[in-house]
């Protein structure tokens, strides 16, 4: 569910699921509804007898005997060199196994350790084992069933049945009723990654409705609601479409270089890195140079039913997903722990989420990049219950922005307790730049430059003929609404296509197994973006405007007043130069927002006057002072 390039490709393959689609403005955070509690309660009454039966037996024998200790980390060699919490937070410190403590009644409830059910006490400590639960995984204080034969026809994309929205969660059905939230009733609408519950509106639509021109605005169903982009307004132009083709914003780019015209040079010949291209262009693809293990930092909500080893079992599950034989794999370990003191985010929604990413609660003291997962109970999409969330990289996924709003630099994954193994993959591989394989065609085009026709102009293509996900080696995926699998995993779809369920960004949890091989080069690509701009993010990369000295995906940007300038590197906005403007963060590829004379915004390179730029005349101006291309501002338009 859903979260590159260079300057001389902003949209090409530049950097969703979006943060727009992955996360929606939540309501109210109730009527999460599993299947009827009274079916539920006959048919684990006899199964519960026996549990509560053995657990007393057990229990007894605890109490008399003490309770076995469980394995635990060692503080001083987990937390050595590692980063700091921010303030407010609390330490790892790992839960020890202790006997129930005087005047804390036994047996008060249950919860899950391990992998299995334990009992709690009185005062919330748990203490003592209940129940083994061997294959079957421990989800809220009881042991999962064998077979997921609770959901019907309800897959884990879900569906709307009138105003209740239905998911399947390993399992087990979820049903939200929509009509009854409150303040206000809400409709149940279908968004991209599953049902949202959402006030009714004129503008509400389907997500496999074409994207459609209105003059320069192109009008785009995301997340079940029209949205409209002045394709004008960010330096580009609205292309129709037609019944099999959605209409588009055609970017063109300036040239940067008269001999290799407007798609751009390609890149000099450097030294290997890890960033899944062939940097000494031998014609091998990162070569000798591993990625290194990527850090995750655990920021888990106080009061959610973790325990060190549960986010040792998820690193491991998800190193197995992105394990490779061809070298392009990719290994994450667990750097640090962060336990976060705000007992409401146990039931995570959208409003939380972007309460995070605007704070610094997910910020610690670090020089190495590192990804932050949020481990809580539940997490919700307007209401309706997800597995897990993340943001993209700078709103792309498939080398394709898509998301035309200012993005967090940091970004963040989130996972539920209920959720797949391969659940923290599927995110990890959104947070590094991956669509879903159901993903909707994307509404931007890159075209050569040269003309005022975009219409017209012929487009910088990728090698291959890539499908809507952007990646080019993934069979196309009409999704869950059209395909399903059966019990092995094989492939029945009413279109005819043949997708495969064992991707690890197919909506198919139950056969995800891997990623292809572009998918793997791409997140490498995405891994080293996001490396680059770590230490950006402090506000720490002084940079000169007339140079290029900013990692990929940034620009040099004044910040503060005209007495006192400084130049940083900031992530790039989605308007290419010649795009209007209201402020710096708004403009990319290099551009600043420059006010001219008429008191219009415009996104203008900044540039060395000394230098020869093909299209680039140097201008000088005094807010801020600097000298940008003329063209850019568009004077004589």
């Amino acid at each position: 569910m859903q979260a590159r390039g260079s300057p001389a490709c902003l949209v090409r393959r530049c950097a969703l699921a979006p943060w727009g689609a992955t996360v929606a403005t939540g309501a109210s955070k109730n009527l999460v509804r599993p299947e009827s509690r009274l079916r539920a309660f006959v048919r684990l009454t006899w199964r519960s007898a026996l549990v509560l039966a053995l657990a007393a037996g057990l229990g007894a024998w605890l109490l008399r005997c003490g309770s076995p200790t469980r394995r635990t980390s060692d503080d001083a060699a987990a937390n050595q060199g590692t980063p700091q919490p921010p303030p407010g937070a609390s330490p790892w410190s790992p839960r020890s196994s202790l006997a129930p403590a005087a005047g804390c009644r036994p047996e008060a409830a249950r919860t899950c350790v391990d992998g299995d059910v334990w009992w709690l006490d009185s005062c919330g400590e748990a203490y003592a084992l209940a129940h083994e639960c061997h294959e079957l995984g421990c989800v809220e204080g009881a042991c999962e069933r064998d077979a997921p034969s609770d959901c019907g026809e309800v897959t884990a994309l879900g569906r709307c049945r009138r105003e209740v929205a239905q998911i399947c969660q390993r399992g087990r059905l979820f049903e939200v009723d929509c009509g009854a939230l409150e303040p206000e009733a809400l409709q149940c609408v279908m968004a991209g990654d599953g049902p949202l519950c959402r006030a009714a509106s004129a503008e509400d639509c389907r997500d496999d409705a074409l994207a459609l021109c209105e003059g320069s605005t192109l009008k785009q169903c995301r997340e079940g609601r029209w949205a409209r982009f002045d394709c004008e307004a960010l330096g580009g132009a609205c292309i129709p479409g037609s019944r099999d083709s959605p209409g588009r914003c055609a970017f063109a780019l300036p040239v940067l270089d008269a001999d290799c015209g407007p798609c751009g040079c390609p890149p000099e010949p450097s030294v290997e890195i890890c960033d899944g291209k062939d940097n000494d262009a031998d014609g091998v693809v990162d070569q000798a140079a591993p990625c290194g293990a990527v850090p995750i930092v655990a920021f888990v909500v106080e009061g959610s039913d973790y325990v060190d080893q549960d986010l040792e079992t998820a690193i491991a599950e998800t190193n197995a997903a992105f394990a490779r034989d061809d070298g392009f794999g990719l290994e994450f370990e667990l750097r640090s722990i962060v336990r976060i003191d705000q007992d409401a985010w146990r039931e995570l929604d959208s409003a939380d989420l972007e309460a995070l990413l605007r704070s610094d609660r997910l910020v610690i003291a670090s020089d190495d990049f590192y990804i932050p997962v949020v481990f809580t109970d539940t997490v919700l999409a307007a209401s309706v219950p997800r597995p897990g969330l993340s943001t993209v990289p700078n709103g792309s996924c498939g080398g394709l922005r898509r998301v035309w709003d200012r993005q967090p630099p940091v970004g963040v994954v989130a996972v539920a307790k209920r959720r797949w193994s391969t659940t923290l993959a599927h995110e990890i591989g959104h947070f590094l730049g991956l669509c879903h394989t159901h993903e909707a065609p994307p509404p931007v085009v890159q075209v050569q430059s040269g003309t005022d026709a975009l219409v017209d102009a012929p487009a910088c293509t990728n090698d291959c003929e890539a499908g809507p996900d952007g990646i080019c080696d993934t069979p196309t995926d009409p999704g869950p609404e059209q395909c399903g699998v059966d019990a092995e995993c094989a492939m029945h779809c009413a279109t005819g296509d043949s997708p495969d369920p064992s991707n690890m960004m197919a909506y198919y949890p139950e056969c995800r197994l891997s990623f292809t091989v572009q998918q793997a080069l791409l997140m490498r690509e995405a891994l080293a973006l996001r490396r680059g701009w770590h230490p950006c993010n402090s506000g720490d990369c002084v940079c000169d405007p007339a140079a290029s000295q900013c990692p990929d995906q940034m620009s040099c940007r004044p910040f503060g007043d005209a007495a006192a300038t400084t130049w940083r590197c900031d992530l790039d906005g989605p308007a290419v130069p010649g795009g209007r403007c209201d402020n710096g963060g708004e403009c990319g590829a290099g551009s600043i927002c420059v006010r001219t004379p008429v008191g219009e915004g415009r996104c203008a390179r900044t540039c060395d006057q000394g230098a020869v730029v093909p299209g680039c005349a140097c201008r000088a101006i005094t807010t801020p002072t600097v000298a940008v291309c003329s063209e850019d501002l568009r004077m004589d338009r």
